[in-house]
């Protein structure tokens, strides 16, 4: 997969409390898929404000991956990364944002311009053996399509069929 507008497939978005499960995901996407990912503790650049390293890093990616869980919620830079990631999506329309739930945060907490998206519930024991699959099918994707928009597992979320 190439990505030749971007300096990166994607930029990872976590907590850093969850730093175990993103170092499975980055691992996943530069290693078994060769992609060259983004993550702040090693790719922000030194001197730059944070903020502007931020931006940049969102911008300048493919997909910003969101692992969204409990810790995520606490954590002030997190929620300011996907709030530019969110801007990203809706000011360009596009497909940019992969949202991962890795425990059980309600979905509900998810931003209202995410309650319609799906997402992979790796949370899920019916869903964690396929997240390597739906990671790639939506890397593969550079717009929505049907299957994008329904969210299999929960009923309480909206789908559109």
């Amino acid at each position: 997969m190439l990505f030749p507008d971007f300096q990166y497939a994607a930029f990872i978005v976590f907590s850093f409390s969850d730093a175990k499960l993103m170092e499975k995901v980055l691992y996943f996407l530069e290693t078994e898929l060769q992609l060259k990912c983004c993550v702040h503790f090693r790719d922000f650049a030194p001197g730059k404000p944070f903020v502007e390293n931020m931006a940049y890093s969102v911008n300048n990616s493919y997909k910003v991956v969101i692992l969204f869980s409990n810790n995520f919620l606490t954590s002030e830079f997190a929620e300011f990364e996907m709030k530019l990631a969110i801007h990203r999506m809706v000011e360009r329309r596009d497909n940019s944002l992969v949202v991962i739930r890795i425990d059980d945060v309600d979905p509900a907490r998810l931003p209202s311009e995410l309650i319609t998206k799906s997402f992979i519930d790796y949370n899920s024991y019916l869903e964690r053996p396929f997240w390597k699959q739906r990671i790639l099918e939506l890397f593969n994707s550079d717009t929505p399509s049907d299957d994008q928009t329904i969210c299999y597992e929960h009923t309480d979320r909206p789908s559109y069929t």
